[in-house]
């Protein structure tokens, strides 16, 4: 995957915008709990439009949540890494594949969905994210600050692989620079191993 230092620089320059709510029915000119067409439908409509709000709040809580913790030490990282120069650029895909790494779980079941995988990377990461920046405050700590943005960088990477940003382009966008910058680097250490087991192979 070709990913130019524009496009993601387009992607991380991307302003947050909240989601505005869902507007209220009304049923004989007085309020009503749901929409008016939702009062008038089957009963497996009825559920499954509730399920889908109670799982659309949800996605609104992440996000508000995720734009007050992640957002800006991700785009803090991105906006470093497009000024850095090939050396330094090698340096960030170190540390962002190994927050990915230590954020993946073991998967034992194969039947595990995509979807749940990127959802418990999510969690792992942001309790990682959160753990450091809480120990690791010192401004002056430049790497320990660049690991930090890693974790939210990767946080958001697995946040927009699971769907959770649907609900909000600027995230979505963001999501989609942190998931580039992921698979660039993730690619990156790839291609290091295969030559490091090339050389051992002949000795």
């Amino acid at each position: 995957m070709v990913v130019t230092s524009q496009t993601l620089f387009q992607f991380s320059q991307v302003r947050p915008s909240l989601p505005q709510p869902h507007p209220r029915g009304t049923s004989k000119g007085k309020p009503s709990h749901y929409p008016a067409p939702l009062c008038r439908a089957p009963i497996s409509e009825w559920r499954q439009t509730v399920f889908s709000w109670f799982r659309s709040d949800k996605r609104r809580k992440k996000i508000r949540e995720d734009q007050r913790y992640l957002e800006a030490r991700a785009r803090r990282l991105l906006g470093s890494y497009l000024d850095a120069g090939d050396r330094e650029k090698q340096q960030y895909y170190e540390v962002i594949a190994g927050a990915a790494a230590a954020c993946h779980p073991s998967v034992s079941d194969p039947r595990l969905e995509d979807v749940k995988i990127a959802q418990a990377s999510a969690e792992a990461a942001i309790k990682i994210f959160k753990f450091r920046a809480q120990e690791f405050s010192d401004a002056n700590d430049r790497l320990a600050q660049t690991i930090t943005d890693a974790y939210a960088t990767v946080a958001i990477a697995y946040r927009r692989a699971a769907a959770v940003y649907i609900l909000n382009k600027d995230m979505q966008k963001l999501g989609t620079a942190a998931v580039h910058l992921v698979t660039i680097a993730n690619s990156y250490i790839a291609a290091q191993s295969g030559e490091l087991s090339k050389r051992e192979d002949a000795q």
